[in-house]
């Protein structure tokens, strides 16, 4: 029989060890999981990072139409805070704010076919003369074609909204049934 002393004393049966170290192999033997287990982690993982991935995807689809509406909303106060600066004719010609929002327009980041200016404005502005206000508005009319679509068989994940709209509005004047006959001056 194969016996090993060591210094304190203990005998060690080295046929015996042999034995129970089959039953227990070392860490770098991955044939040991795939044996006791038969892919169940790998199905787990494949489970657990598609459902991380649909979450992630959702989250993203849904915090940049927020990101894109607060962009539009701050454009068009620049554009309102430019219109005023210009200041508007006695006739309410928006010509020259029109020409000062196209600037801006193109200094900002976004590619020009996503600003596009709201269905019911002369360009990018609006004169309400009976409640006495001057808007701006931008928008983009078709929010799916930022993102392609995640569909699951039968259902929709993410639905976005119709348009993603940014709009300022701003009182210049009292309310009154014509525009103010000296012009709107800085």
């Amino acid at each position: 029989m194969l016996e090993i002393v060591l210094n304190n004393g203990l005998q060690i049966n080295l046929r015996t060890a042999q034995r129970n170290m089959c039953h227990y192999p070392p860490l770098g033997k991955l044939h040991f999981f795939s044996r006791h287990q038969s892919g169940a982690a790998a199905i787990e993982f494949v489970f657990i990072f598609l459902i991380f991935f649909v979450i992630f995807y959702i989250l993203i689809i849904f915090s940049f139409p927020f990101l894109l509406s607060a962009t539009y909303q701050q454009i068009a106060s620049e554009i309102l805070r430019e219109a005023i600066t210009i200041g508007l004719s006695s006739d309410g010609n928006l010509i020259p704010a029109n020409t000062a929002a196209a600037l801006i327009l193109d200094s900002s980041r976004l590619p020009t076919n996503w600003l596009i200016p709201c269905t019911d404005f002369i360009g990018f502005f609006r004169i309400d003369a009976d409640a006495g206000t001057l808007t701006s508005c931008i928008r983009h009319p078709n929010p799916d074609t930022l993102f392609p679509r995640l569909t699951l068989p039968g259902f929709n994940l993410v639905n976005l909204p119709e348009e993603i709209r940014g709009e300022a509005s701003i009182q210049l004047w009292q309310a009154t049934s014509s525009l103010p006959s000296e012009g709107l001056q800085p």
